[in-house]
């Protein structure tokens, strides 16, 4: 089967040439992409920066990057520490 130009076989060299195909692919893709948003994330991200200390203390228990966690919860719950990001309801309710 043909895909990408690479055919796939069952030799060792197979995989090692797919995984450069896909690794050169991408960097272009990486040099060649251009923002289409840019200004408006600012502010969000200002804010989610501002909060690492807490997303640390939090990445300590559970072992999950601080800038995961925090645009995790940036998207579930708006950066709302009174939320569960779960379901975005109030943690009074869950």
């Amino acid at each position: 089967m043909r895909r990408l130009g690479v055919e796939r076989g069952h030799g060792h060299g197979s995989r090692a040439s797919s995984l450069s195909l896909s690794l050169s692919l991408n960097q272009h893709r990486w040099q060649s992409a251009k923002f289409t948003r840019g200004p408006e994330f600012a502010p969000v991200a200002k804010r989610l920066v501002a909060a690492k200390a807490s997303y640390q203390e939090i990445k300590q228990i559970a072992g999950v990057p601080w800038f995961v966690i925090a645009v995790v919860h940036q998207r579930e719950a708006l950066q709302r520490w009174d939320c569960s990001i779960a379901q975005d309801d109030p943690s009074t309710k869950v």
